[in-house]
C-alpha cells in the first residue's frame, strides 16, 4: 500500500492526459441478424428494403461511453431461407447495400458498402447464395445511433420480371477496433 500511494498522482495526471486507456482490434467478428422477410415486387421495380442492424446487442461495447471505435465492413452474406417461394437468385442481376445515416447527421444520404453483380456464365446462373463483397474503406462507427446501423438492401431482376416475397438470413463480417478511455473514467465523480 506504501508504495501504491506515491503513484496515485502519477496515475491521475496520466489519467488526465488520456494516456491510461485499452485498444483491442479484431480483425473479424460475425454479427448475424434474425431471419428478414423481403417483401415482392410488381414487374419492372427493384425489391428495397431498410433492415435495422442492431449492432449494440452484439457487440455492447460500441454504445459504452468513453469508448470509440472503428467499424469496417469485410463481406456481407444473404442466405435464402428453404421455404422461400423464390428458390434461387438465379434472375437477380445486382444487389446493393448501402447505410443510411442517422438523423441530423451531417454524413451522405446514404453510402453503397457492399454490392454484388451477376456473374456471366460458366458460373452458376441459379445461386441460392449471394455473398456481398464488403467496401472496407468506410468507417461505419458515424453511422450507428445508440447501437443501431441503419441498412437498405437493394436487388434489381436480369429479366424484370416481378420479385416474389422472399425470405433470407442475413449476416456480415466486420472489422472492429475499440478504443476505451480509462483515464476519463478515473477522473470522473
Amino acid at each position: 500500500m506504501r508504495r501504491l500511494l506515491p503513484a496515485l498522482p502519477a496515475l491521475a495526471l496520466l489519467a488526465g492526459c488520456g494516456l491510461l486507456y485499452a485498444e483491442v482490434e479484431l480483425p473479424s467478428t460475425t454479427i448475424t441478424l434474425k431471419r428478414q422477410n423481403f417483401t415482392g415486387t410488381v414487374a419492372g421495380a427493384p425489391l428495397v428494403k431498410e433492415i435495422a442492424f442492431d449492432i449494440g446487442t452484439q457487440l455492447p461495447v460500441t454504445t459504452g461511453k468513453d469508448i470509440t471505435f472503428e467499424l469496417r465492413l469485410t463481406q456481407m452474406l444473404v442466405n435464402i431461407a428453404t421455404g422461400s417461394l423464390m428458390g434461387d437468385f438465379g434472375d437477380i442481376q445486382s444487389v446493393t447495400l448501402s447505410v443510411l445515416p442517422p438523423a441530423g447527421q451531417t454524413l451522405p444520404e446514404e453510402a453503397i458498402i457492399a454490392s454484388y453483380t451477376k456473374a456471366p456464365p460458366p458460373a452458376d446462373q441459379y445461386p441460392t447464395t449471394i455473398s456481398v463483397a464488403g467496401m472496407s474503406n468506410l468507417d461505419l462507427a458515424p453511422y450507428i445511433a445508440s447501437g443501431v446501423m441503419t441498412l437498405k438492401l437493394k436487388a434489381v431482376s436480369e429479366s424484370g420480371l416481378a420479385i416474389p416475397d422472399w425470405t433470407a438470413d442475413v449476416g456480415g463480417e466486420f472489422y472492429l477496433k475499440v478504443h476505451a478511455d480509462y483515464g476519463n473514467l478515473l477522473t470522473k465523480k
